[in-house]
């Protein structure tokens, strides 16, 4: 996991993935957020392999992300108090 595309951690991360790619299986996931480590952390046992594990990573870090919009509510008046 690494946080930029284009930055250091991937970097480093990417040169690693190539030097070990005849040892291991490498898959490296850039623009991660925490809702992606999570689900990563608590499926990867369940994980079929690498590949289906980083793309639901992959997929619950897009549902992740959202904006807030606040919304105005009037206020209504009474004339009871209540």
């Amino acid at each position: 996991f690494t946080d930029l595309v284009g930055g250091s951690p991937f970097k480093v991360s990417v040169e690693l993935a190539m030097k070990l790619q005849e040892q291991y299986k490498i898959v490296v996931l850039s623009g991660s957020n925490l809702g992606m480590i999570v689900e990563a952390n608590l499926t990867r046992s369940f994980a079929n392999d690498i590949d289906s594990l980083a793309t639901q990573t992959i997929e619950t870090g897009k549902t992740q992300v959202m904006r807030f919009e606040l919304v105005q509510h009037k206020e209504v008046e009474t004339e009871d108090g209540i």
